[in-house]
């Protein structure tokens, strides 16, 4: 029902999102590949967003200080920065609430430019509407297929303790 969350086997939606060079991407041309897509739905002026972002561009240790954070998860950024995984940054909103456009996504790079990390404008809310985001930031694992195989509804911790355990 529409009330229904989406849940492990759903299959992503086909997407196209502009990216922060202006370009179009679509989502599925990460499926296929063999990897985890993970899916961080953030905003910018979401603090913990901002937080997060600072970890993996900078690797500002601010995010790891907080007492729900578990040294496990430190590995996630080792699997990014070696391309085991694919991580996008799908920013729904700017520094306002707004839609995210393609100067909200050029502000956010300028800050936490990231050559792994690829940042997304969902300003239209297909995929916000699509996985019903209640909380930022929400992240998604995918498999190679495009199947959801890790839905974290508030955070990253479900996602992140998915990922952090798997036998790399």
């Amino acid at each position: 029902g529409r009330y229904c969350l989406q849940g492990p086997g759903t299959v992503f939606p086909r997407v196209k999102l502009m990216d922060q060079f202006g370009e179009e991407v679509n989502i599925y041309d990460f499926g296929g590949h063999g990897k985890l897509i993970v899916i961080e739905i953030s905003a910018a002026w979401c603090s913990p967003c901002h937080k997060l972002a600072s970890w993996l561009a900078d690797n500002d240790p601010v995010v790891t200080q907080h007492k729900w954070w578990k040294k496990e998860y430190n590995i996630i950024k080792d699997l990014i920065a070696q391309e085991k995984i694919y991580f996008i940054n799908i920013l729904l909103e700017d520094i306002y609430k707004e839609p995210a456009t393609l100067e909200t996504l050029e502000d956010w790079y300028q800050i936490y430019s990231d050559e792994n990390v690829p940042i997304l404008a969902d300003g239209d809310y297909h995929v916000r509407d699509w996985m019903r985001v209640s909380a930022y930031p929400t992240i998604i694992v995918l498999n190679e297929k495009m199947e959801i195989v890790q839905f974290s509804l508030r955070g990253w911790h479900d996602a992140f303790n998915f990922i952090s355990h798997l036998d790399w």
